[in-house]
């Protein structure tokens, strides 16, 4: 009988023992089971040591890697370069898994070789309420809309991150092929440009749509997620980074992508201008450093004028 194939979960976590314990549970319940869980504690202070060696290490399959606190990027990276797995899944150490989702993922790349990563859908709950679930970050009900029907993926990467990180499995030859990490210098979306330069590096994307293929993510209140000035300032410095990929990339659709992403940085600055203020003196000079004297006067008067319509 043929041997599945084995699966790298890595499991980032940094003070968080007192949900870790739920998270590793829900590998034991997998219907999947040759799988390895590669738990990086990122200089946790807090009982985390402790419980994974009282609870999990007699099972072979759990390991357990101590680091002085580098930052989540950095424990990911960690968690790749002592992966043995075929396929590498993530997985934040507060949030689950369905029983089927690594064997029906497992089981549909197996048949295609030509798949670099498939991805499921994620349902969002809040902490100690997982009873109801959501569609979104935001915790309500609007319907998430696939914008892949418009645009190519690489496109729609561009717009927006795709997925919460631990949706994805990822063919391991792929990401150590290409020598493939997590930017420590980015704080935040760190993942969203992680999938950026897979997909700028030929990676070839799939939805696998079945309601038993979920991963569930808990939202807390104090979740960097909903502080939006701190995101929208990493998404800028992100966008930055997509100017790079997009100038080193055989892609055929440049222009394109370097137009759309144009777009959303205007967006962000357009943003931080109606929170600024539109005669703040101190933020133009630095819109003028970041975008020039011209772009930096036009974005300005569309905000102007979309202020007052309003």
């Amino acid at each position: 009988m043929k041997q599945e194939p084995l699966v790298s979960i890595i499991i980032p976590s940094y003070n968080y023992g007192y949900l870790i314990t739920e998270t590793l549970n829900c590998l034991l319940s997998q219907n999947y089971q040759n799988w390895e869980a590669i738990i990086i504690d990122d200089g946790s202070t807090d009982n985390t040591r402790d419980l994974i060696k009282e609870n999990f290490l007699k099972d072979s399959r759990f390991k357990y890697i101590y680091q002085e606190n580098l930052g989540l990027a950095a424990a990911r990276n960690t968690g790749l370069k002592n992966a043995n797995g075929k396929y590498i899944n993530f997985l934040d150490a507060d949030d689950l898994l369905s029983s089927d989702k690594i064997s029906l993922q497992v089981s549909y790349m197996e048949e295609r070789s030509s798949i670099t990563i498939t991805y499921t859908d994620a349902k969002f709950f809040k902490h100690k309420e997982f009873d109801i679930f959501y569609n979104n970050l935001e915790l309500s009900e609007d319907v998430h809309i696939d914008r892949g029907l418009k645009k190519s993926f690489i496109e729609n990467l561009i717009i927006a991150n795709f997925s919460p990180v631990n949706t994805p499995l990822i063919r391991s030859s792929f990401v150590k092929g290409k020598k493939l990490f997590f930017n420590t210098s980015l704080k935040a979306l760190e993942d969203w440009d992680f999938w950026l330069r897979c997909s700028f590096e030929g990676a070839k994307f799939h939805f696998i749509e079945d309601n038993n293929a979920v991963a569930y993510i808990r939202v807390h209140e104090s979740s960097m997620s909903h502080n939006r000035d701190y995101m929208y300032a990493w998404e800028l410095i992100l966008r930055e980074y997509i100017v790079n990929y997009i100038t080193h990339s055989s892609s055929d659709i440049k222009k394109t992508l370097n137009k759309l992403n144009k777009k959303y940085i205007d967006v962000l600055h357009r943003i931080n201008i109606s929170k600024k203020g539109l005669l703040n003196k101190e933020h133009f000079l630095y819109l003028v450093k970041q975008v020039g004297f011209l772009r930096a006067l036009k974005l300005i008067i569309k905000e102007a004028n979309a202020m007052r319509k309003h």
